[in-house]
């Protein structure tokens, strides 16, 4: 499987909350530009995790990559998933990441519920084979409840790539 064979535990980032520095959320929400700065913080981190598989060539490019395909539409699933992905000349090859944040960051998901785990996905244009296998075969394990929960139980990357192969 793709996504597997791919994921090494530096691809994983078990602390996204950082992203939420400096920024408060009040009882009656935050203001729109906040959001915004929030998700492209998100995906900027994401993009930063992307990169630790050495098959990036122009990271910013890369960024604006990912921050425009989610402008068109989001990429938050439901149930505390987003899958964050793009087919872009700024990677050589498929490469597939994971991000998880304890609080949950607002991302737009149809259920109005924050994201908790992300699942950020790049390959290039002509790679549709790897890509869209990777993003079913997640898709169809995370739709399970002790799937979800286990991912966000985990206490290490290596935790985080064992619950994947025993539910992939």
């Amino acid at each position: 499987m793709a996504i597997l064979s791919s994921l090494k535990d530096n691809l994983i980032d078990l602390d996204l909350d950082r992203v939420w520095e400096g920024i408060e959320e009040s009882e009656d929400g935050m203001p729109r530009a906040q959001l915004e700065e929030l998700k492209q913080r998100t995906l900027r981190a994401l993009t930063e995790l992307i990169c630790r598989a050495e098959c990036v060539g122009n990271k910013n490019k890369l960024f604006n990559d990912l921050y425009n395909r989610e402008k068109r539409a989001t990429t938050a699933v439901g149930m505390g998933i987003a899958f964050p992905h793009i087919r872009t000349m700024q990677v050589t090859q498929f490469v597939a990441a994971i991000a998880r944040s304890t609080r949950g960051i607002p991302f737009d998901a149809p259920d109005g519920k924050p994201v908790r785990l992300f699942f950020v996905m790049a390959a290039p244009p002509y790679d549709d084979k790897s890509y869209l296998r990777a993003y079913k075969t997640l898709a169809t394990a995370l739709r399970y409840d002790t799937v979800r929960q286990a991912l966000l139980e985990a206490p290490g990357a290596h935790d985080i790539v064992s619950v994947l192969r025993t539910s992939i």
